[in-house]
This record gives C-alpha cells, structure tokens and sequence, in this order.
C-alpha cells in the first residue's frame, strides 16, 4: 500500500434511514493516482484507480477503526479469479469477422454499410458524420461543422499518445481511410454500434490499442459514457470501475451491458 495507512481511504457517508454506511475504498499500489472531492465529500477516484464499495451495519462494526483491520485482511487474502466477465455473463463467441479489421472493404462489405445519409464515423475524430451527429454544446453553438467539441480535442491528444505507430497523426488517418474500422466490420456484419458520434469514434480509436490485438481474443471492456482518457479500458478479463451510469462496452462482444454491481454486507449472525 506504498505505506500509506488504509484508514486514509476509508470515508463513511451515513444513511440515517437505514443505519447503515457506504463505505469506499480505494487500493492502489503506488499511490500514485488523484482524487478530486465533490461537494456531497464522495471519494471520485480518477484512473488509473480501483474502488471497492462494501456496504456496512453500523451496529456491527464499532468502533469504525475495525474497518481498517478488514481491509487489510482482504487486500493480504485476494481471492483468485478464475473466469473473466464475459463467464459471469455467459457470452458465448460473437459472431463477428474481427480479422477484417483494418483490412480493405469488399464490394459486399461497402453494399451492407451503404445508409441515408452515409455514415462517415472514422478513427479521424475530425470528421464530422451527418448520420451520427454531434449534440455537444459548442456544436449546438457554433455548428456541427466548427468541430470545437472537447471530445474530439481529447482523443485526438489520446492518439498523438498511444498510436503513432505509423508515425505522424496524419500517417495513421491516411492507413485507416480505405479500411474497415471496427464500427464498420460490426455493422456490416450485423451489429448495432452506438448512435452517438463520440461513443462510435471512441470504439474506433480504442480498437487500435496494442493491448486489445487481436480483437475477440483480448476480453477488452470499457466504459463507452466516459471521455477516451477516462473510459477504464481492461484486456485482462476484469471489468473495470463502474458508477450507476455506466454503460460498459464490451469490444469482443460487440455490445454492451449495464453494470453489475456487488456489495459485500457484514452483518450479525
């Protein structure tokens, strides 16, 4: 815990209809993570950062110092996680082609995304698609065409980052322009993609990252509500933190699943 003590995460929000507190945690190794505290004094960690929600009776655990002594047993005894969540979801393999992506379209492939008006998503978030328009407030302000939105200004930084493979920005928008992206191969071959441009371009950025390669093998997952840098993009099986507005988006799967939330109760026997 980088020697910082636990009881530093430990934050207790009272429910007096229910006597009962929510408590969270945050564990993290390094403390190298911040944490910005809202007006209602809930802990918001910001990745990289994974929060462990235990809900607890008052009654029960007194004095509240016990629940660091809780904590530490479960950080000293993890349990082993055997299955990934698509197990726990019971995803059987999706049917889609994920090897077409980033491959030349075919003449049945562009027949199958033809729409009115065309839909022209890309992995270049300048791109301004008619089909999916943006509805952000600079939008609404300045026109669709000014393409000022601050997601489109985040993930290209998010690129000029983590996918210069190809050298330049411009470099990498050129290779992927006669390609199928991933929006692409999942509606061509029968998917839904999101309606909203910036969810639709967020897949289309984050499909290219190392760690999801190949696509359908990789149990990539993440948080298609959030802004690209704070999505909690996960290749290991593991879904990421989750609020009760997530919608997490499983790239393997071409779809998407509320989140399910689980808490721990520790009360009397």
């Amino acid at each position: 815990m980088g020697g910082v003590p636990l009881s530093h995460f430990v934050v207790q929000l009272p429910f007096e209809a229910s006597h009962a507190s929510v408590v969270i945690h945050c564990v993290h190794q390094f403390c190298e993570f911040n944490c910005v505290t809202c007006a209602c004094k809930h802990i918001i960690p910001h990745s990289p950062c994974e929060c462990l929600l235990i809900l607890c009776i008052n009654e029960v655990i007194q004095p509240y110092t016990h629940l660091t002594d809780i904590f530490a047993l479960m950080v000293k005894t993890p349990i082993v996680v055997e299955g990934t969540f698509r197990h726990l979801l019971g995803l059987a393999d999706a049917p889609f082609p994920w090897h077409r992506l980033g491959q030349p379209y075919t003449a049945d492939e562009m027949m199958r995304l033809l729409t009115t008006p065309p839909c022209t998503c890309s992995v270049d978030p300048r791109v301004v698609c008619d089909a999916h328009p943006c509805k952000c407030a600079k939008c609404h302000d300045h026109g669709r065409q000014s393409v000022r939105c601050m997601w489109r200004k985040g993930a290209l930084d998010f690129l000029h980052k983590n996918a210069l493979g190809a050298g330049t920005l411009e470099n990498l928008f050129d290779g992927c322009k006669d390609s199928l992206t991933y929006i692409q191969v999942l509606e061509a071959y029968g998917g839904h993609g999101p309606a909203s441009g910036r969810e639709r371009n967020l897949l289309n950025v984050m499909s290219l990252m190392p760690s999801l390669q190949p696509i359908g093998a990789t149990n990539g997952i993440l948080d298609k509500t959030k802004t690209i840098g704070l999505s909690g993009l996960r290749s290991d099986g593991v879904a990421g933190t989750m609020l009760t507005g997530s919608t997490m988006w499983s790239l393997d799967d071409g779809g998407y699943t509320k989140p399910i939330i689980s808490f721990v109760v520790f009360c009397s026997v």
